[in-house]
């Protein structure tokens, strides 16, 4: 089974043109996914990527969502995001998770990260899913 893994970027409800394959691939030097380990243990699927990220823009008062899909020949999903927040976005997420708990303030998010256009930051994404047949 063939399987890849595309990073979608969303900024403020604007879709960006961008597809990554696997092994590794980049979005303009920015953004790039390392495969560590995919496999299939039965009905579970085992992913072990590493996301990096390094310089991109994000307005105070933008949020960017890199979302992980794998897809095969027939098939596709696509996974929880990472999200950067801009600097007064971030402050808004911060008061959500004093005021309204972890789940209010991240939604489906697989982690919330203040972006830092400066830094070179690497964001392991480890899932373990249990598939369903019937």
């Amino acid at each position: 089974m063939k399987t890849f893994i595309y990073i979608c970027l969303l900024v403020i409800g604007l879709v960006l043109p961008a597809g990554a394959q696997v092994p590794i691939q980049s979005y303009r030097g920015q953004v790039s996914v390392k495969q560590n380990r995919i496999e299939r243990e039965g009905n579970s699927l085992r992913l072990d990527l590493t996301i990096s990220v390094c310089g991109l823009s994000v307005g105070r008062y933008q949020t960017l969502s890199l979302m992980p899909m794998l897809r095969s020949d027939r098939d596709s999903v696509v996974m929880a995001p990472v999200v950067l927040n801009g600097v007064n976005k971030q402050k808004m997420f911060d008061r959500t998770l004093v005021f309204e708990g972890k789940k209010a303030a991240d939604g489906d998010a697989y982690t919330v990260i203040k972006n830092t256009p400066e830094l070179i930051r690497e964001i392991p994404y480890e899932l373990l899913s249990h598939t369903s047949h019937g």
